[in-house]
């Protein structure tokens, strides 16, 4: 039962850190509106975001 509370505490801050990242794409794209850098920049973003993510989840598997 802890687990299911806990989910629903994780799922809320990984929807809190998903809409931060759309808005600082937003956000850069609006201002970096120079093509290529603007893409690769966001590229990076988002690569950095799904790696901390699957770290995040994978932390409880390992401490089993």
């Amino acid at each position: 039962m802890v687990r299911k509370l806990s989910a629903d505490a994780k799922e809320d801050e990984m929807k809190k850190n998903r809409d931060k990242l759309l808005s600082e794409l937003a956000a850069s794209s609006e201002v970096n509106d120079s093509g290529i850098n603007s893409f690769v920049i966001a590229v990076i973003k988002g690569l950095h975001f799904i790696l901390e993510e699957i770290k995040v989840r994978s932390l409880p598997m390992l401490t089993r």
